[in-house]
C-alpha cells in the first residue's frame, strides 16, 4: 500500500523475475514507530532464515535507500 501497487501486480513481477515474495502487512494508519518495529521483526526472522538479499521498490530515492541500509545494518542482509 505504501507504493500504491496492486498485490497482483507485485506477485506477477516477483514471478517474472523468479524471486520469492514475502508480503508484510501493516496496520491501517501505521506510524513510523510501528513500521520500524514490524520491519525489524521481519529482518530478524529473515536473517535467522539465512536470507542474504532483500529487494525494495523505492531504493531509487537516496534518502529511502539510506534508511533501508540502516534498517538492514548488522543483519547480514544486503
Amino acid at each position: 500500500s505504501m507504493h500504491d501497487t496492486r498485490l497482483e501486480m507485485l506477485q506477477q513481477q516477483a514471478e517474472a523475475a523468479g524471486l520469492p515474495l514475502e508480503t508484510i502487512y501493516l496496520p491501517t494508519d501505521c506510524n513510523t514507530t510501528e513500521y520500524d518495529a514490524i520491519m525489524q521483526q521481519f529482518i530478524q526472522r529473515a536473517a535467522r532464515d539465512q536470507v542474504k538479499y532483500i529487494a525494495f521498490g523505492d531504493l531509487f530515492i537516496s534518502e529511502i535507500r539510506k534508511y533501508r541500509e540502516n534498517q538492514l545494518y548488522g543483519s547480514g542482509i544486503e
